[in-house]
């Protein structure tokens, strides 16, 4: 039978259960610890992302946009071309002399991602540059949703949804109203901005080896989805992604939704345009990720643990025989027998610690000797009291001052044996006091024998404190 019955059997076993059991015990808290750091480097790395594309939308997209719109808002030549259009609808350029939009074309030229420009009257005319492919007889852009928004927000751009040209491409309108000099509403500029651009761009964020960024606008259409192109321009609960309905509500954190039959984790921010970005990731690479760290710890935890056993081992043989020497005088010690010494002569730390503990040892009884004779042969009265004012020790002049034998003392309080109920009451009061504020008190106090005989003492209670500074045991001397 395999016994325990040696110090190196049990080093090599309780290092063995040291690390096997913390380890078996924690091993939930670990995998919840690792999940919630791969979640936590996801959202880091999303929050970058996120910063990148929000960047890119406000110098790409939204900025100069809004730069464009309202230089051409402010224009003499823009309220002049109004004036002209009046009430008609004209679709090409070619109806009008070219030096009624000449400044127009100029602008025009000078914007790289400028798909079109149209110029609404308040009389219902409409004019687009560089032309229309559409039937606009019939147009009145008065009935528009980007002219009635611009009128409402005049004084400002107004960011539109996105439509698609017959080309495929996804254009953003933008449109703000035109005033006079009065300051009167006489017209509408309307911007259409190529995204063509900047869905690339964002195509090219990426997120590990999955993950990927999408982009909705403010009326919660798709703008950018490089996995599903078809998803343009319309709402999640066209698509019966419901996961991504109510966005607003999940921009804390990372949530976990499903795509296409797919789990995904997804983190949100939504701009200061009301557009949401939305960094995507597969659930299964993120899992994979917690699998690769598991396995890591536990290849680490396996190593550590061999060579750790290896080397308990080798130790354990090397200083059984002085540790177990040293635990026999320890114990000799203990059972109060004072001709002890160790016999161990080794020329190591073993070696040094016993000639240590023999010294310490010859001084500790020495000055105990010492202690003993000077407490027990003064006349002063000493006694220490523990928290429950109970004695644990009183010397011999104990006896003599309150007529008390000195076991009777111990273990007992002053109200159990003393007859002055003031004396009892004094002492008892300082001696909380001191064990309450840490502080000694010093005082001059009466005590009345039983045979009626009345003293004045004067008493000292010191406070006794312990490793943590607490008042573990308070001395009285009388």
């Amino acid at each position: 039978m395999f016994r325990i019955n040696t110090l190196k059997k049990k080093l090599v076993i309780g290092v063995f259960i040291a690390f096997v059991c913390p380890y078996m015990i924690s091993s939930v808290s670990i995998v919840e610890f690792i999940k919630d750091d791969v979640k936590n480097n996801f959202i880091k790395l999303s929050d970058q992302q996120i910063d990148n594309v929000d960047s890119t939308i406000s110098n790409d997209i939204i900025n100069p946009a809004y730069y464009a719109i309202d230089v051409l808002c402010r224009e003499d030549s823009t309220k002049r071309l109004i004036e002209t259009i009046d009430n008609r609808v004209i679709v090409s350029p070619t109806e009008l002399d070219i030096s009624h939009y000449q400044s127009l074309v100029s602008y025009y030229k000078t914007q790289q991602y400028m798909d079109a420009i149209g110029i609404a009257s308040e009389n219902g005319g409409y004019f687009i540059y560089p032309g229309a492919s559409d039937d606009f007889s019939q147009y009145d852009p008065r009935r528009r949703e980007w002219y009635r928004a611009a009128i409402i927000k005049h004084k400002q751009p107004k960011l539109n949804g996105p439509y698609h040209r017959l080309s495929g491409l996804l254009i953003l309108s933008v449109s703000q109203a035109v005033l006079d000099d009065e300051g009167n509403i006489i017209g509408v500029v309307f911007l259409g901005w190529d995204l063509q651009n900047f869905q690339h761009q964002i195509e090219q964020y990426k997120l590990g080896a999955t993950g990927y960024m999408m982009v909705l606008d403010q009326n919660n259409k798709f703008i950018v989805s490089p996995k599903n192109h078809s998803w343009l321009s319309k709402q999640p609960i066209d698509l019966g992604l419901f996961d991504l309905e109510q966005l607003e509500n999940k921009t804390d954190g990372m949530h976990e939704v499903t795509l296409n039959g797919t789990k995904k984790y997804i983190r949100i921010k939504i701009t200061d345009t009301g557009w949401k970005i939305i960094s995507v990731i597969d659930a299964d690479e993120l899992s994979e990720q917690i699998f690769d760290v598991i396995k890591k710890i536990i290849g680490i935890f396996v190593i550590t643990l061999l060579i750790v056993v290896l080397a308990i081992g080798m130790l354990a043989k090397s200083f059984t025989t002085a540790i177990e020497s040293l635990s026999e005088v320890a114990t000799s010690i203990t059972q109060g027998n004072r001709i002890v010494h160790f016999n161990i002569k080794q020329n190591d730390e073993i070696g040094t610690l016993a000639n240590s503990i023999n010294q310490m040892v010859k001084e500790l009884f020495k000055r105990e000797n010492e202690f003993k004779t000077l407490i027990e042969n003064t006349q002063d009265g000493i006694s220490r009291i523990d928290k429950n004012l109970q004695y644990v020790y009183v010397n011999p002049a104990m006896q003599n001052l309150f007529d008390v034998p000195v076991k009777s003392f111990i273990g007992k309080t002053m109200n159990d044996m003393l007859p002055d109920k003031n004396w009892i009451q004094a002492i008892t009061v300082n001696e909380q006091q001191v064990f309450n504020t840490g502080l000694e008190v010093t005082f001059l106090q009466e005590y009345c024998r039983a045979n009626g005989e009345t003293s004045y003492i004067h008493v000292h209670v010191i406070p006794e404190f312990d490793q943590s500074n607490q008042v573990e045991t308070v001395l009285c001397v009388f």
